[in-house]
This record gives C-alpha cells, structure tokens and sequence, in this order.
C-alpha cells in the first residue's frame, strides 16, 4: 500500500507537466576568442585529450582527430588549406567509432600500416588496449572497419600501452611501435614483418632508457624536428611537461640523448599530449599539446604552438589555449544573462577558479557570443555562481558560493561597481554558515515582492532557502528553512520553464547525473514544487550544471548543459516542432530551411561559408562589397537537398565589411562578413 500511495503522490505531476524535446546542437551558435573561430563551441569541453593531426580527406591539409573522456572521437576537418588552416567541426563520432565498452581514455594515432595509400586508425586506451580500424575507403574517404579489438605481438601476447605512436625507427620501410604506458617508461616494438603485414617483436620495456616514474603516464611523439633525418623523441608527462631527447644517431640506428625535462617551458597543467604537425606549411613543425582538466588549471582544451623558428632550429610560440571549443579547464557552471542590456542573453561562467565572460555579439534570435574576458576577479576564485541585479542600479552583480572543504559555507557578494558594458566587481559582504560543501547558488524572485530571492544547494542535504527581507536595492538574507520543498540537490537553476509566470527548478540528480525537473504549480508568490521529468534531456547526457534561457529568440527555453570536463552542450528546445526529424543528438536547426553561416567572422582571411538547402534548387552564391558591387561567384546552378561548405580567400582584398548572399528562387539570404588584416 505504501508504494501505491508513493505512485499517486506523483502521478498528477507527471500527467500535467509539459514534456519537453531537446536537440544537441555542436555548432550552430558560433563563438569565438581573441577574433579566432571555434570550431565546435558546445562538446561539453574535453578531460585527457589527445589528438592526431592527419590529412584524412586527400586535400594535403591537417585535419584532427580528437580523443579524451568520451566514448567517441571527435573529427575536425581543415577547411582552409595547407598555408592557412580553418578547422571546423565534422563528427561528435568520428567514422561511427563507439568505444563505449572500453575503460579509460582514447588516444588515437593514424598510419598506413598496410602501405596501401591511405591512413588506418589506432587508438589505445585507458584500459592499456589497442585497437585496430583498417582504412577500407581511399584517402579522400576513410571508412574505418576494425580488424583487431587487441592488438597482439608475435607471440600472441596483449600489447599493453596506452599511448601508441608509429615510426620506422630502423629505416627498413616498416613502421614499427612505441607504446607510452603509465609507468612511466615505453615498449617498443619491432615490426619484423613489412611495409603490407606487422609483426610485432617486442624489443625492450624500456624504450631510450627513459623512466619517468610511476603513474608518470609516458606519452610519446616521434618527430624529426631538427630536419637531420631520423626521429627524435618527445614525452607528454603527467604534470604538463614535454621532455625532449635529441636522436643523434642514424636513421638506422638511434641514440637518445636527454636536452630538456621541460622543452621550451612548455607547461600545459597536466598530462601533456604533444603532436607536431606542420599546420602552417612553412616547412616547420608546429606543436599541439593535449592536457587534462584538473580543478587547478586554468581555461583551455588543446594548446597550439607556432614554430616561429626553422625546420632545424625550433622555436615555439604559443599561440592559444582554446583551440576546438569552450573549455573552462574543470567543470563548468554557465549562467544566462543580459548582462549589457541589449537585449539579447550573455554567457558567464566558472570553472571554479576563473570566472569568464562571453558577450552575445549577435542577437537576440540569432546568438554569436565573443570572449570579453577569462579572469574578471583577478584571481580571486569563483565557485559556483549566480548573477543578479542586487541593488537595482542596472547592471547585474555576482553572487559566489564557496563550498569546497576550505570554505565551510560561504556565500560571498560582489556588487558590480563598472558598468553594464564594462562590469567590474567589488568585494561587498558576505554569508558565513554551518552548511558544509555548498553547491550551486540560485537567484530568482521567489515570492514576487521585487527583489531577489536564494536558493543554495548543497552536497549532502536538502536545498536552503533565503528570502530577501530587505528591499531591492539593499538585500538582506534570512534563512527561512533548510529543507525547502523537501527537494535535495546540488547544481540547480530557476527558470520559467513552462512559462506560466513562475520559476520551475531545474536539479541535477546528484545520483544519476541527469536533470530532472521541479515544475512550479503554486503561484509567483507562494512556489509549490513537484517532480515533473526525472530525464529533462530525454537522451544520455550526463548534466553537470544546467542552465535555462532563450537562446534562438522563439519564446520557449533552451538549455545551456554546463559539464564537467570544463565545457557546455547546447541543447535547442524544438518541443512542438514538428518539423523536426531524426533521433538526437543532431548538430544543425531542425527546423531550418535555407541558412547561410559565416565562420570565422571576423576574419583573417579565409572564411568557410556553410549552406543548408532544404529543397532541390537552383542557387546564387556571391560576394559583395559594401557599396554593393559583386567581386565573385562562389556557387551556381542547380544543387540537390543537403549542406554545401565553400572557402572564400580574402587575401587580394582589404579589411572591411562585405556581403555574402544565397539565392534562390523563392528567397534570398545575406549575411555581413568582417575582413581584418
């Protein structure tokens, strides 16, 4: 009888709520820092990357295949060409690779291990497998089949390593093997078979003599950066650093000499993963560096390095942190708001540490958000947080709890003392408790009376909720009761979700991970709670802090999924769309017809430029100057349903603004291109 009554209990909440429909969305609200693109600015971030830079469509530019945390790779193609790289975002799957049966994380690693003019795939784990996708396709389309789940030595013997990288260490026209492995030190792996079939003879468990230590995590990238024709070795370690032994014997034969346990000062926080790469064709290696996402390392997903040196002396330059997506460094609260009134919704967020802002450049219907700022208190830590205009002057102030095991309940209050456009906090009071390990900070005005209200989740416990007491320009808090709504929770947020003039609560289910909805059936000035979605994604997504807001502009809310590997997922709410087809997650507007998208905008001077037909149709694509005279015709002529990606050169032309138009004949499309020089 119990369990009945417990059934009833929710029955009416789960009956009346709105069931709400989300699509994953990888790319289509664009981002950019310091004028540079990002490829895919909503992966959620990336824990342990690791990379491999490889032409995979024939072209003789750079691609990337990206590895981390996550059972898929991610494939990021050049756009631009082997002079002038522009990387954007192919697949959150990579061929359909799906290595979720696998512990650990995913090192991939190209080769043409079979010598027939294409490049197969390995990727080590974790787990201290290897497996083996044999390229079937050609070298403009890979097709990735596996041929070994384990990769095996010539006695049959499981190859252990996490970190695989192949070269032909004794010039014989066979590559052959070294695996990194977490203590420290390297297998290497003779191939004594040939160039068409490897046989793997393993030679020594310590490869160079090189022991780095225990759980030191060895990451190993060959590489002949002095241009005297034999490899020369490079190891990622756990701390961040790369350690560089120069090869100063034969291509025959090697001999490893220690230069540098910390290669050009290169320090990327953690688990450095280095991949050279010629991305600029300058006849030089650049560098990229994957690394980890530990609480104290600060924003950035995969360094990149330009050799602003030679082909025989080196020198690099670093060039950015952030170079495939959003990634705070270690978990991710995002927070919605318009923080410079123009009507359209800005992104902050925190890592933990450094608290970010990303300005909404676009607009209200259609977002494009620029990096203002990655430390905006100065190095004054920001945990979770909430923004909120406390003193009713316009511009929103910052609210930050801190509730790690060197804070015991502490809820800090900054008023923002610059300006709308150029905010700037100040210290103003703060909060001390007994609840120990704070979690998420929630603003909203709870009991309609004008002023802003607080809920506080925490790690164990139900959630604490403050009323303001005090006015709307000067808050006063007091706790009213410690088990609000008798709802525990951790990460939440407040949002009219169902718009009906209050605020529902959106709570990561500290167990499952995922989101579950509170829909608000009391009043604006009386909230009575009741669980209305235990899964508010309806797919597989582990939540680390959601966020709520209009995004797109069509009166309904999407959902910022901060996450715990330093980044956010988009998710576009299409309930009631029914124009919306296949299963989720998808990577474009389901409901879009004719688009046309510019990235990078602004920019230096290539730019891809992304068509989406959703009918057969003669097309027009043309680029114009300002005063409206065209300069080129990029596409014309009749083009079946699907997406069309074109390169526009700026080069011969001057900084400025020009057009971009899609035709067709029933309507036409423009969008304004920014060249800087």
């Amino acid at each position: 009888m119990k369990y009945t009554t417990i059934m009833l209990m929710f029955l009416p909440a789960l009956l009346w709520a709105q069931e709400y429909e989300f699509h994953q969305e990888w790319d289509s609200v664009s981002a950019s820092a310091e004028n540079y693109h990002l490829p895919a600015s909503w992966t959620g971030g990336y824990e342990r990357i690791s990379l491999d830079a490889c032409d995979l469509d024939g072209d003789s530019d750079k691609d990337l295949i990206v590895g981390g945390s996550s059972p898929y790779l991610h494939g990021f193609k050049n756009m631009g060409n082997s002079v002038n790289s522009v990387l954007y975002f192919e697949s959150g799957q990579y061929a359909g690779i799906d290595c979720s049966g696998l512990t650990g994380f995913l090192n991939p690693v190209t080769c043409d291990i079979d010598a027939d003019g294409d490049f197969d795939l390995f990727i080590g784990t974790g787990a201290a497998v290897i497996q083996l996708y044999s390229n079937a396709g050609n070298p403009s389309q890979p097709y990735y089949q596996i041929a070994t789940d384990t990769l095996k030595d010539e006695n049959n013997t499981w190859i252990w390593g996490e970190h695989p990288d192949w070269v032909d260490m004794d010039a014989d026209g066979a590559l052959d093997l070294i695996c990194g492995r977490y203590t420290g030190t390297m297998r290497y792996y003779e191939n004594i078979g040939d160039s068409l079939q490897y046989i793997l003879h393993l030679v020594t468990e310590e490869f160079a003599g090189v022991n780095l230590g225990y759980q030191n995590h060895a990451d190993p990238c060959l590489c002949d950066i002095d241009a005297d024709d034999d490899y020369d070795l490079f190891i990622g370690d756990k701390y961040g650093y790369i350690h560089y032994y120069l090869n100063d014997g034969t291509p025959q034969q090697y001999n490893f000499t220690l230069v540098s346990n910390s290669w050009m000062g290169i320090d990327v926080g953690d688990y450095a993963s280095p991949e050279f790469a010629d991305m600029d064709g300058d006849g030089d290696y650049d560098l990229w560096v994957g690394r980890d996402a530990y609480d104290t390392n600060g924003p950035g997903d995969v360094f990149f390095y330009e050799n602003i040196g030679t082909s025989q002396a080196p020198q690099m330059s670093f060039v950015r942190a952030n170079n495939l997506t959003i990634d705070g460094g270690s978990g991710c609260g995002p927070v919605l708001v318009d923080n410079d009134q123009d009507g359209d919704l800005d992104l902050w967020y925190t890592n933990g540490t450094y608290l970010t802002l990303f300005n909404n450049v676009g607009s209200a219907t259609s977002p494009a958000y620029s990096l203002f700022g990655e430390d905006l208190l100065s190095g004054t830590p920001a945990y979770a947080i909430d923004l909120y205009d406390l003193d009713a002057d316009g511009d929103p102030d910052l609210i930050s709890s801190y509730g790690t095991y060197a804070y015991n309940g502490l809820i800090k209050f900054y008023e923002n003392v610059g300006t709308p456009q150029n905010p700037n906090f100040s210290f103003s009071f703060q909060i001390e408790n007994t609840y120990f390990l704070l979690g998420q900070v929630a603003l909203a005005d709870m009991d309609a009376d004008g002023d802003g209200d607080m809920l506080v989740g925490r790690y164990s416990g139900n959630l604490v909720f403050y009323e303001n007491q005090g006015t709307s320009q000067s808050p006063d808090f007091v706790v009213q009761t410690e088990n609000w709504q008798n709802i525990q929770g951790l990460s939440i947020s407040l949002a009219d979700m169902d718009l009906d003039g209050d605020f529902d609560l959106l709570n990561r289910n500290p167990v499952a991970g995922r989101v579950w909805l509170y829909e608000n059936i009391g009043t604006p000035q009386s909230a009575q709670m009741v669980l209305a979605d235990t899964n508010l994604y309806g797919m597989n997504l582990l939540a680390g802090q959601p966020r709520a807001g209009d995004l797109d502009g069509d009166g309904d809310m999407d959902i910022l999924n901060g996450f715990f590997d330093g980044g956010m997922h988009f998710l576009r709410n299409i309930t009631g769309d029914t124009s919306a087809v296949g299963p989720p997650p998808v990577q474009r507007h389901p409901r879009a017809g004719l688009q046309i998208s510019l990235g990078p905008n602004p920019a230096n001077p290539l730019t891809v430029i992304r068509c989406q037909l959703p009918v057969a149709s003669n097309i027009s694509l043309e680029v114009f100057d300002i005063s409206g005279r065209k300069l080129v015709e990029l596409a014309s002529g009749f083009h079946l349903p699907g997406e069309y990606r074109y390169v526009w050169d700026a080069g011969k032309n001057a900084s400025g603004i020009y057009i971009i138009r899609l035709e067709t004949p029933q309507e036409s499309l423009s969008e304004r291109l920014t060249i800087i020089k």
